[in-house]
């Protein structure tokens, strides 16, 4: 609770304020230090879920147990990424046909990495699809391309 509670006031109050550079928020909120790798995917078809449920959700969040969610998300802390990292993943053109040409999809995914993580984003890239393919196997062969974006 106390860290979603920071995370909170910590986005008000670089809102408020209105850095543009991440650093000086890190400078004035140093309890922050894990910032996020995004990838944006084209898809040649919809992800190819196990779980029934996921193939019609705008967002799944992707972790095994909870032991394993919580080493995740700790790892960031210690300069460190996690083998299975918690990934938050959306697919918003099943529920938007506007966003992807006909019979295409897109998706976003992102996981937490160190603050001002500047290691090897390919490396990180691979962790996510990774954790992906574990729940949706198959979703390799979807993919047409992609777009990494991190916190530097």
């Amino acid at each position: 609770m106390f860290l979603f509670a920071s995370m909170l006031l910590s986005w008000v109050a670089f809102a408020r304020v209105g850095f543009a550079d991440q650093d000086a928020h890190v400078a004035l909120f140093p309890w922050i230090v894990s910032g996020d790798l995004k990838i944006d995917w084209a898809l040649h078809q919809p992800v190819p879920w196990r779980t029934p449920e996921c193939r019609i959700a705008g967002t799944v969040h992707l972790g095994g147990s909870l032991a394993e969610i919580c080493e995740s998300e700790r790892r960031p802390w210690s300069g460190e990424i996690a083998e299975r990292p918690f990934v938050l993943f959306a697919q918003p053109s099943l529920f938007d046909s506007s966003r992807a040409p006909a019979g295409k999809h897109i998706a976003w995914g992102y996981c937490h990495v160190p603050n001002s993580y500047n290691g090897d984003a390919a490396e990180v890239v691979r962790r996510i699809e990774n954790q992906v393919e574990r729940f949706a196997p198959g979703f390799r062969d979807c993919i047409a391309g992609r777009s990494v974006m991190g916190p530097n």
